[in-house]
C-alpha cells in the first residue's frame, strides 16, 4: 500500500491539531503564509477601520482576496499578528500610533480572540528609531525615523494555539483609532502570519 505524504508533518502538534478544524475535507496543501491589509489615518481623526473585508489586487495595500472570510476551499491558522505603521514615521507619530490604536481579532464578528493596544503587536524586534543629529543648517533640528520592527517571528504577538479561520467563516480585524496629532497621513498595516490551507488543485 502506498501512503500519501503528510503535508503537516513538519509543523508542531498545536498546528497539526488545528488543521483538523479547518473544515476542508480530503487532501490539502499546507504552507506558511502572511496575509496583510491596511488603512490610512489622517491627523486629528477618530475612526474605526475593519480590515480583511474587501478583496483587492493592489499588493501595495493588501494581499487578501476574500470578503470577510476565506473563500471556499481555503482556511488559515493565525499564529501571530503584527502592526506595521508606515516606514519612516517620525518618533512622535510612532508613539502616538502605538498608544492610541487598539486592535481586535474576532470570529463570527463578535467572539474576540485578542484585543489590545497596537504596541502589544510589534512588527518583529519591536519599535526602532534612527536619529541623525542636526549638524548643518539644512539639518538644524536633526532627523528621526522610526518603525515598528522587522519580521522576526520570535518577537511578535503569538497565540499559544493557532486561531482557526475556517473556510467561509466570518472574521474581522478591527482597528479603533482615537484622535491624535500626526506629521502626515499614515498608511497602517496589520499582518497575520500563520499556516495557509487550501484544497489541492
Amino acid at each position: 500500500m502506498q501512503l500519501k505524504p503528510n503535508p503537516a508533518a513538519s509543523f508542531d502538534r498545536a498546528v497539526q491539531a488545528a488543521l483538523l478544524e479547518t473544515g476542508l475535507p480530503g487532501y490539502k496543501e499546507v504552507l506558511n503564509y502572511t496575509f496583510y491589509d491596511s488603512f490610512t489615518l489622517a491627523t486629528g481623526t477618530t475612526q474605526e477601520s475593519t480590515l480583511f473585508q474587501t478583496p483587492t489586487t493592489n499588493l501595495l495595500n493588501s494581499n487578501f482576496v476574500g470578503q470577510g472570510s476565506f473563500p471556499a476551499g481555503q482556511a488559515f491558522l493565525v499564529q501571530s499578528i503584527r502592526f506595521i505603521p508606515a516606514q519612516g514615521s517620525t518618533l512622535a507619530d510612532m508613539i502616538a500610533l502605538l498608544e492610541n490604536i487598539t486592535i481586535t481579532l474576532a470570529l463570527e464578528n463578535s467572539k474576540k480572540y485578542v484585543e489590545a493596544l497596537a504596541k502589544f503587536f510589534p512588527a518583529g524586534v519591536g519599535a526602532t528609531v534612527e536619529e541623525v543629529p542636526g549638524t548643518t543648517p539644512a539639518l538644524a533640528t536633526g532627523l528621526q525615523l522610526a518603525n515598528n520592527g522587522i519580521a522576526a517571528l520570535g518577537n511578535t504577538y503569538r497565540f499559544a494555539r493557532p486561531v482557526v479561520l475556517r473556510t467561509l467563516q466570518p472574521f474581522s480585524v478591527l482597528c479603533k483609532c482615537t484622535s491624535m496629532t500626526l506629521a502626515a497621513t499614515r498608511r497602517l498595516m496589520v499582518a497575520m502570519d500563520g499556516v495557509f490551507v487550501r484544497n489541492t488543485i
